[in-house]
Formats: C-alpha cells, structure tokens, sequence
C-alpha cells in the first residue's frame, strides 16, 4: 500500500516547514509592540479618570464636613447648639484633608471663647492637628496666657510641647513663676520650659 498524496504532503510539510520571510517576523514585533503601548494607555488613562473621579468625592466630602463644621461652631450659634454637638463638630473637622482659614479661626474662637470646658479641651486637641499653620502656633501660645482653667492650660502646654513650639518657653517660664496658678500647672509649665530648652 502507498500512503496518499494528502498524507505524504503533510508529512513533507512538517519534515520541512515553510520558512516565515524577515518581513512578516517584523510585522509581528511591530503588532506586538504597538499592543503593548495600547495597554499602557489605556491602563494610564483609567487610571487618571479614576484618580480625578476619588479627588472629586473627597473634595465633595471635604466641602459638607467644612460647611457643617463652620455652621455648628459659628459664635452666633455658639448659644443655640449643645456642648456635645459643637465637640462633634470639632472632632469632624479631623476629617476634613486641609482645613481653612475659616475652620482654623473658628477652632480658635472656640478654644478662647466657648463656655464649656470640654469644648474648648477638644479644640485644643484639634488645633493641634493643623499645628503646621503659623496662625494655629501663635493662637495656642496666646491662648495659653488667658486661659485660667487648669486642664486647658495643661492641654495647652502639651499642645506646645508636642509641636516644640520654643517662642512658648517664655511664656511656660511666667506661668511657673505665677503663684495663682496651681502647683500641678506650674510643673507642667517648668517641665515644658526644661523640654522645650533642651532643643535650642
């Protein structure tokens, strides 16, 4: 029996393929290469859509947090809202990526000038957070030479120690030498003094 053309075609076929011309080798690189730029370009543009998309809703949430921030520690406000409420609106303003000069002064008003305590407590911690304005270091500093409560005025020297705010040390040095203050004040302020030299 003889194998059939068919057969002894395939055959040769395989024994000896066809050798791919230089030109069509280089066609496939070209499309290869030319596909592999599609992709980055594509990966590249879906990704600056989407990254301009989540700056957007960020400064979409930016903008409430601030607006209900301002509304809620507002002065003429200050008698129509609860404590709890105004300390919500102070802790809120953390959320907030980079706060104003509108939210920084309110936070200040309400550390000088809010009736309660634990208000003014939490809008020192917060002021604080935005510690890298130079407004915030010289209100904190201010702050601390009106403020007669003995927990605001220890917040307010640790607040000042943490940041290694040193134009504070002169003003730690008067309040431990003031003999109306209390002892565990005036020890605050020395150690912050001692802590805040040490540096220079």
């Amino acid at each position: 029996e003889h194998p059939s053309l068919t057969f002894s075609h395939e055959l040769a076929m395989k024994l000896d393929p066809p050798q791919a011309s230089p030109v069509r080798r280089l066609t496939n690189w070209i499309v290869r290469i030319a596909a592999g730029f599609a992709l980055l370009l594509v990966g590249f543009g879906a990704g600056w859509v989407f990254q301009s998309k989540t700056a957007d809703v960020a400064a979409t949430g930016d903008s409430k947090e601030a607006a209900h921030v301002k509304n809620v520690l507002a002065f003429e406000q200050m008698n129509s809202t609860s404590a709890s409420e105004r300390i919500e609106a102070v802790n809120r303003s953390y959320q907030i990526g980079q706060a104003d000069r509108d939210i920084t002064q309110l936070l200040i008003n309400t550390l000088n000038l809010d009736p309660n305590v634990n208000v003014r407590l939490a809008a020192c911690q917060a002021l604080t957070h935005f510690a890298s304005e130079t407004e915030v270091k010289e209100a904190l500093i201010q702050s601390l030479a009106i403020q007669t409560d003995p927990n605001i005025q220890i917040s307010l020297i640790e607040a000042l120690v943490t940041i290694r705010e040193k134009r504070a040390v002169e003003q730690f040095r008067q309040l431990a030498e003031n003999h109306e203050v209390l002892d565990v004040v005036r020890l605050k302020a020395t150690e912050g003094a001692q802590r805040l030299g040490s540096d220079v």
